[in-house]
């Protein structure tokens, strides 16, 4: 999984000018919104990096944490990717007062890893020598960084460099400098992220085989499996899944949906419609069920269910009207499922659905698009 990404990083090891092709570079995804071109083979540079680190390899970890920190301050959905926290672990274990100002800016990229990224990277360099640094930075260069840290790093006090040992023991351990030492969900985690499928799909027979046997142990399988693209196993977690359901509407309704959502990936199209009508019926019974997100699932996988049918198949026509029934009783679609059903309406030439669903969308782009220029680039 990895021997690429040892491969290149020998390259840029002896070769600084290759680093730029790990630079982050938005690029148009497939939906129309920006991606990075050189994520994954970022993460995997820095997986490598976790296992096999040199003296000589500093500047080339700031550069990689500095990337992470552009990648996730421009990306569209905000989000925080294992790739910024593997970085930020490596710029942290340099243990310099001098990287906290790239540390706070990974923590501040945006609200997501503002969350999710532990202040006490902060602090790795030693309490002391933190507070020293940004003493430093306050009376040097007074700037918004400067303001932003300081308040980060009053609200972690009181603070103990023996809690910050701690917790770098902790971290330590949720990075190994050992592969070996890695939990195999971690490694499935991983592999999907660097797209190496069949070793994603082994370390999942690998954990599956230790796992304690229960609802969490079957959430988990019926994730991984639909993503590394094994449907079967996928809808047989979900069926066990259905049975084990307790009484409760709501928690019937859920399992049902991640059960329609397996059968369209295997392709059981009539069986899915059944299994999402069946969600539907359950998510009625409960209050103000329109404004669930489980309601607009049910709804997307409506949605899915008729752009996956293959032309000619009823199911299509029927996924579509039930897409529309949820509407018209309050379901809130959003932009994207907005968009599927402008395709979906199109590939069955409904027009006046086409064109229903066509204004629905616009209009909510346009609310979106209104509601971000009213923010700084900060909080969107």
């Amino acid at each position: 999984m990895l021997e690429p990404y040892r491969e290149l990083l020998t390259a840029l090891r002896q070769d600084e000018g290759r680093w730029s092709e790990l630079a982050c570079a938005e690029v148009p995804g497939p939906d129309g919104y920006p991606v990075d071109a050189h994520e994954r083979r970022r993460y995997g540079v820095l997986l490598v990096l976790q296992y096999h680190r040199r003296a000589e390899d500093p500047p080339l970890l700031r550069y990689l944490l500095e990337q992470e920190v552009l990648a996730h301050r421009n990306a569209p959905f905000q989000g925080f990717a294992p790739s910024l926290e593997s970085a930020a672990f490596l710029v942290a274990s340099l243990r310099s007062p001098e990287d906290l100002w790239l540390l706070a800016q990974a923590k501040l990229a945006n609200f997501d890893t503002y969350c999710g990224l532990d202040t006490l990277y902060l602090f790795t360099a030693g309490v002391k020598e933190t507070l020293s640094e940004i003493d430093r930075r306050a009376a040097q260069q007074p700037d918004e960084l400067a303001k932003g840290v300081q308040a980060l790093c009053e609200d972690a006090l009181p603070l103990e460099d023996a809690t910050i040992r701690r917790w770098w023991a902790e971290k330590q351990t949720a990075f190994p400098a050992n592969e070996a030492d890695e939990d195999p969900l971690r490694l499935v985690e991983r592999a999907h992220a660097l797209e190496a499928v069949e070793e994603g799909r082994r370390w999942l027979d690998a954990w599956e085989a230790t796992a304690v046997p229960g609802a969490d142990r079957l959430h988990t399988l019926l994730v991984w499996r639909r993503l590394l693209g094994q449907p079967r196993e996928a809808v047989q977690a979900a069926r066990e899944l259905v049975s084990q359901a307790g009484p409760g509407p709501w928690e019937q309704a859920s399992t049902l949906q991640d059960l329609g959502e397996a059968l369209i990936q295997a392709g059981e199209f009539r069986e899915a419609l059944f299994t999402l009508e069946a969600a539907a019926g359950r998510a009625k019974q409960t209050p103000d069920w329109t404004q669930a997100g489980l309601s607009r699932a049910i709804l997307e996988g409506f949605l899915d269910l008729g752009l996956a049918a293959p032309p000619g198949d009823p199911v299509r026509r029927e996924a579509l009207d039930r897409t529309h029934a949820l509407v018209e009783e309050g379901v809130g679609a959003a932009l994207t499922q907005l968009r599927k059903a402008v395709e979906l309406a199109g590939t069955l030439r409904d027009l006046d659905l086409e064109r229903r669903y066509t204004h629905l969308a616009e209009a909510e782009a346009r609310r979106i698009q209104t509601e971000l220029d009213g923010l700084s680039p900060a909080d969107r």
